[in-house]
């Protein structure tokens, strides 16, 4: 990426990020000025310029080396609780007494947290039980994943939280209110530090004392908080202090560190000192997203079905104008329109189908079912219409970037019936998935030996949707080998030939991005490609595509082809 265009991408994606934080302060509004010195103590976890990146392997043996982990939980960023689980899945053993402590329950529901990992309690019993919604109120999907792991696992999941009925009745009986009010909640974070530290250091008395990973709130696992606590009371009962080692998120301050060198979308894990990690699953502002769409009510922090509520469709439509409008920044493009945009998700998967039905024919209406049945997101350009299937901000930024092209080109074509028809789509899927990969440079995609590993594990007589993917994955190794413009590719159905067009697409965008980070590929060079200022076919356009980004040697593929 040439300087200037790094710089201003960078500049769109900080702007995007102080928007959500003056956003999430609005929503959340000012903090006590307990809270903010116990943020201030969070904060020295993070030094400037003073870090070390490590690989998975030395962090996943620091983990199985202490005796409690401590991963800091951001609570309405899905990648937060799926880092927790992948830690656990990679450090214990078969055989070993593994547990996960969890601060979303309080320690008087252990009784319930053990009938439902036993299977005794439904979903809806346990969580009424614990008072989900009203105690803790984050997205339960979040956390889901991670209770099936342990269930299936035999993991005993352990209560930390301090009993809220508790806190209320000792902070009555030993302070004033105006006490309360002055230093209540400061006090209130270091008895719940002190109570989670006496849970865990009574595990650690037993005969077998276990190994330990706690998922907790982020201001609690800083190093003077909670692993302090554990430290001191450890040592007071046991005679020898337990070992932890800490492990934080997605902390902003490290990201835009990086950003700075450019190292930000190649950087998953850094240690800061000795025992103190920081995980990168996420960028900042999707991070910051989340909290927003939480703090908004979008989605509903405790749906009694499990199933969450996507923003509503003016939401959706200002997030693809601010993504649309960033791409347009970044590119050096002109602005487009989006007053007739349809932004629409699966809740309004019926409005979709009426939008479309008006156009189209019986080929592309069985097109759009297909999509709308199988949850993947499309764009209809005659309609303006963005399904958004449900409504991730991948989505929201890959369908901005899709119309943003599509109302430049003028193109209103949808449905694939000829190889420039397919190369089109493609063109569309790998500028849609780029547009995304500029908001959220870790988004992955199925990658040329993934498309082959399935294929060549893929059993002989697969039928359905599993042979029909095959298909398709076939289809998009076809289309990625270099080869004239012109040369025939084979479509079994229009879906097969969407859905490979969105394989090849997809890979050609994340080789693209890696190009543009390097500055190997300017602003200039992707309007070449995706808008050329003299028409010519797409299926050239998809060819020069092709070997702009084209590895250094073509990757040998031994699955079958169908």
């Amino acid at each position: 990426m040439k300087t200037s265009d790094r710089a201003r991408l960078l500049k769109l994606q900080r702007r995007i990020f102080r928007s959500l934080e003056a956003q999430a302060k609005r929503l959340l509004g000012p903090q006590p000025a307990s809270i903010r010195r116990y943020e201030r103590e969070f904060r020295r976890d993070f030094p400037a310029a003073r870090h070390a990146v490590v690989d998975k392997r030395e962090l996943i043996r620091a983990v199985r080396a202490a005796d409690v982990t401590f991963v800091a939980d951001f609570h309405t960023f899905e990648q937060a609780q799926r880092t927790a689980l992948r830690i656990v899945r990679e450090a214990a053993r078969p055989g070993e007494n593994w547990m996960i402590g969890l601060e979303l329950v309080s320690s008087r529901n252990q009784r319930e947290l053990d009938a439902f990992q036993a299977s005794k309690l439904s979903l809806e019993e346990f969580l009424r039980a614990i008072r989900y919604r009203e105690e803790w109120g984050f997205p339960w999907r979040n956390y889901a994943p991670l209770f099936q792991f342990a269930r299936e696992n035999g993991i005993r999941m352990i209560a930390l939280n301090r009993p809220p009925e508790l806190r209320e009745l000792l902070d009555l009986r030993q302070r004033s209110r105006a006490a309360i009010r002055r230093g209540g909640a400061e006090r209130d974070l270091e008895r719940r530090d002190r109570w989670a530290a006496g849970v865990i250091t009574d595990l650690f008395a037993a005969p077998s004392p276990p190994k330990l990973v706690v998922l907790y709130g982020e201001l609690h696992v800083a190093t003077a908080h909670l692993p302090a606590a554990l430290k001191e009371v450890s040592r007071r009962f046991l005679g020898d202090p337990l070992s932890s080692i800490v492990v934080h998120q997605n902390q902003d301050r490290l990201y835009w560190q990086l950003a700075r060198k450019g190292q930000e979308d190649r950087t998953e894990i850094l240690q800061l000192r000795r025992n103190v990690y920081c995980v990168l699953s996420g960028t900042p502002w999707a991070r910051l997203q989340s909290l927003v769409s939480w703090a908004e009510g979008l989605p509903s922090p405790m749906p009694a079905d499990e199933r969450d509520e996507s923003a509503g469709p003016e939401d959706h439509l200002s997030m693809m104008r601010a993504f649309g409008e960033t791409l347009s920044e970044v590119l050096g493009l002109e602005p487009v329109s989006w007053s007739n945009l349809h932004a629409l998700t699966i809740e309004e998967a019926s409005a979709a189908y009426g939008l479309a039905r008006e156009k189209l024919n019986t080929a592309e209406l069985r097109l759009i079912r297909s999509h709308v049945t199988g949850n993947r997101a499309f764009y209809l350009p005659s309609r303006e219409l963005a399904y958004l299937a449900s409504g991730s901000s991948n989505h929201v930024a890959e369908l901005a970037a899709i119309h943003l092209l599509r109302r430049h080109t003028g193109d209103a074509s949808f449905l694939i019936r000829s190889s420039e028809d397919f190369h089109r789509q493609a063109l569309d899927a790998a500028f849609g998935f780029l547009g995304s990969l500029l908001i959220n440079p870790r988004r992955k995609c199925d990658l040329p030996q993934d498309l082959a590993r399935a294929l060549l594990l893929a059993p002989r007589a697969a039928r359905g949707p599993a042979a029909f993917d095959l298909q398709a994955r076939s289809l998009a190794l076809l289309a990625l080998r270099p080869g004239p413009a012109t040369r025939p590719l084979p479509f079994p159905s229009p879906l097969c030939a969407e859905l490979a067009a969105r394989y090849a697409g997809h890979i050609l965008a994340k080789r693209l991005h890696l190009c543009f980070l390097a500055g190997k590929a300017g602003a200039g060079e992707l309007r070449e490609i995706f808008l050329p200022r003299e028409p010519i076919p797409y299926s050239q356009r998809y060819c020069l595509l092709l070997k702009r980004v084209a590895p250094a040697r073509a990757p040998k593929t031994k699955g079958r082809t169908l």
